[in-house]
């Protein structure tokens, strides 16, 4: 049988493994949304142009110049771990099929970013990604609107609109059959985004969109009264975890991240910097199981946590209606860390636990003091294009820890030995997503950064209660 050829766009966002606290893309909100109509499935797609383009041939390209070919759109950006997860999955499709699809990345971030990130992928991941991303993106967001990611459109080559999906839909089989002319079910994918359906801000939510696989009513030590409600994935709902004074809810969350939620009170420092509750800190142990076993493998790894996320909800009933308490001065963020510590461990059966742990660090320390701020005037604190260094200009330590974090996306704690609370002068000419360059650029300006093993505070999650 006669294969067509189809152009994928993929429009996604990325983010680092496995954070999926807030897989989210709002859109359609500029001028330019008033001027657009959305795009859904049998529609006719126009010639839309690219206009800034990473890694690809010309940076400037228009959706006929891949005629003949079916086109994804995958919409995404660099905090989206789910989406980082699937890029050697997009690659190998890519590779396979070749010049009968073209997926295309499409984000709103800027191309520095982006740029950035692809020369990561081949040193972090040694994956050299063979599709492009359009960057800077604020048009196709509006011929195809979304709330949630991922949001994959799927154009055929003479330009309509097949389906647009979430990214489990996007299978070696599926493709197969498109271009084949063959029947393909794709299930299309729901987005809050166009309906209003759902009100977060209204406590019991859950209860009215979603059946709960876990419900319990109880109360605290000092007699205020909560129900905890959790449900399965609620399709196309924003990936959030937000505390109110009355409440507290996470959608569309894995695991994971409620723990992390449960125990952000308890990160404590240890001499280092920390995101609100960093990968690296968070040690799973429950071994195999029947409620949450994550597979090994990437691919399975990306598919397994698409389908295993959760929603939660804690309410005060009396917030809202019975004894008036004066909740600014109760402490509230005790309370709930409490009740979800309490109610992941009745609902899950893992027990969970902070506890000191030897553990690999990167550590921070002084060689020369004399030397941290160079007798160099720069004109302002900037990072180079291409993360190929960084100027602090009259700054302090913690900016060159969180800039040291983000760029080598450490896999163990980042610990400040240095006691130096000075100020920071110093540019950084180095690749800096290269240990070792950063290591002797450092070490020009008095700063040792080096890998030893130090007794961390580590949340650890289990399936016994044997700590």
């Amino acid at each position: 049988m006669k294969m067509c050829k189809i152009l994928i766009l993929v429009n996604y966002i990325f983010c680092y493994p496995f954070g999926l606290i807030a897989n989210v893309s709002f859109s359609g909100t500029d001028s330019l949304s008033k001027q657009v109509q959305a795009l859904e499935q049998g529609e006719q797609v126009p010639d839309l142009k690219f206009i800034s383009l990473v890694n690809a041939k010309k940076q400037s390209l228009k959706l006929s110049d891949f005629k003949g070919k079916l086109i994804i759109l995958d919409f995404w950006a660099t905090w989206c771990s789910s989406c980082v997860a699937a890029l050697p999955k997009l690659n190998e499709l890519q590779k396979k099929f070749q010049d009968k699809i073209q997926i295309i990345g499409v984000t709103d971030q800027k191309v520095e970013l982006i740029e950035t990130f692809y020369k990561q992928r081949v040193e972090i991941q040694n994956l050299n990604l063979v599709f492009p991303t359009e960057t800077d993106d604020n048009v196709l967001a509006n011929y195809f609107p979304h709330q949630t990611i991922s949001h994959l459109v799927w154009i055929s080559e003479d330009r309509k609109v097949i389906a647009i999906t979430e990214s489990n839909e996007l299978t070696e089989e599926n493709i197969t059959k498109i271009l084949e002319r063959k029947v393909v079910n794709l299930k299309p994918k729901i987005d809050r985004n166009t309906r209003n359906d759902i009100n977060i801000d209204e406590p019991f939510f859950l209860e009215k969109v979603a059946k709960p696989i876990y419900v319990n009513e109880s109360v605290t030590d000092g007699g205020i009264r909560y129900k905890t409600i959790i449900t399965k994935k609620v399709p196309g709902l924003t990936s959030i975890i937000k505390t109110f004074t009355g409440r507290v809810i996470a959608t569309n969350t894995i695991l994971e991240n409620l723990f992390k939620s449960a125990y952000k009170y308890d990160n404590l420092a240890s001499g280092e910097y920390l995101t609100p509750f960093p990968n690296n800190k968070l040690k799973w142990e429950v071994g195999i199981n029947t409620f949450y076993d994550v597979p090994k493998e990437n691919d399975l790894m990306q598919e397994f946590y698409a389908e295993n996320q959760f929603c939660f909800e804690l309410v005060f009933y009396d917030y809202y209606n019975g004894p008036k308490y004066d909740w600014t001065k109760l402490e509230l963020n005790t309370i709930i860390s409490n009740i979800m510590k309490k109610e992941l461990q009745l609902w899950t059966g893992f027990y969970s636990a902070i506890i000191p742990r030897e553990e690999n660090t990167n550590v921070l320390k002084i060689k020369d003091k004399t030397k941290i701020c160079s007798e160099e005037i720069y004109s302002k604190s900037e990072n180079v294009p291409g993360n190929l260094g960084i100027t602090l200009k009259d700054s302090r330590m913690l900016n060159l820890k969180k800039a040291l974090w983000y760029s080598l996306q450490l896999d163990d704690p980042l610990i400040d030995e240095t006691n130096y609370y000075g100020p920071i002068n110093m540019r950084l000419d180095c690749k800096m997503t290269n240990f070792e360059e950063v290591q002797n650029a450092l070490l020009k300006f008095g700063i040792e950064l080096k890998k030893e093993k130090r007794i961390v505070p580590v949340l650890v999650v289990r399936s016994d209660v044997d700590f």
